[in-house]
């Protein structure tokens, strides 16, 4: 299975996976109670996409201090992220509730 090495190396090369399951984690168990938190602050009615946002970059800032992450890499792999939700999660997600 070399051919699957060569794969996981190249996706390596531009895709934090440790910062994509930390983002997609958090960003499905706390982006709730994160709004309403940037809301009560700020006064502002946050969209879900701006808090995810908000979130995502909280995240990648240890990252970026404590590891030998890219910002480069990491804004690719917000993006990987946040259109895997929207083409696969969020139709799992539909299933789910009906």
């Amino acid at each position: 299975m070399e051919w699957a090495e060569k794969i996981w190396e190249q996706v390596d090369l531009y895709i934090s996976i440790p910062y994509l399951a930390v983002f997609m984690l958090l960003s499905y168990s706390v982006k709730k109670y994160f709004g309403e938190m940037l809301q009560k602050i700020t006064r502002f009615d946050w969209k879900t996409v701006y808090t995810v946002l908000a979130l995502a970059t909280l995240v990648a800032i240890p990252f970026v201090i404590f590891s030998d992450e890219s910002f480069v890499s990491l804004v690719i792999t917000y993006c990987v992220g946040t259109s895997a939700h929207e083409l696969i999660f969020n139709k799992i997600e539909k299933k789910i509730s009906g």
